[in-house]
């Protein structure tokens, strides 16, 4: 889903997580340990019950190998 370029889409969000760490093959529990969160921090963000702050954001994007940018406002 596009955005409008103002306001992130934590739906497009959770949609590229889940896309690119599947893609690298992480599982949520490796991932998860690799961006300092728990299993279950991870499973909130993922599933919408969880919109964490601006340092988790980067941690997430850095670790998947994408641009903050991309990871809030790309496409998914």
């Amino acid at each position: 889903m596009k955005n409008d370029g103002d306001t992130p889409d934590y739906n497009g969000i959770r949609c590229r997580i889940l896309k690119l760490r599947a893609k690298r093959g992480l599982t949520q529990e490796k991932f998860a340990e690799a961006t300092g969160l728990t299993s279950r921090g991870l499973s909130a963000i993922e599933t919408g019950t969880k919109n964490p702050g601006g340092i988790t954001w980067f941690r997430i994007a850095k670790n998947l190998g994408v641009s903050l940018d991309s990871l809030v406002f790309g496409d998914c």
